[in-house]
């Protein structure tokens, strides 16, 4: 079995942008989203997620949207960590439709 990496830190700044996104949206825990936000950019460290052609549906930024879905979730800056953690809401949120 392969050795788990261990996960980075969050570092202030970010866990205090993932708080104020998640006091907005109270349906939405702060640990869910510091969770994904590890999960998807380990804690925002791993550059190594950016790497691909954005234009070509390469995955980038904390919540690693691609260009079509960022689009779609109205997210303009993939790398910003408020409006990625605010389009994953939204985009977590359309989802949570269709198993109702």
């Amino acid at each position: 079995m392969a050795e788990k990496k261990k996960k980075s830190p969050i570092e202030e700044e970010d866990y205090n942008i993932l708080k104020e996104v998640a006091k907005t949206n109270p349906d939405f825990s702060l640990r869910d989203l510091m969770v994904v936000y590890s999960i998807e950019s380990d804690s925002g460290q791993d550059s190594t997620r950016n790497d691909g052609d954005f234009n070509k549906g390469a995955h980038h930024g904390p919540f690693q949207f691609d260009k079509i879905t960022a689009k779609e979730y109205k997210l303009k800056d993939v790398y910003n960590l408020k409006e990625s953690a605010e389009a994953h809401i939204r985009l977590v949120n359309d989802r949570k439709k269709d198993y109702k």
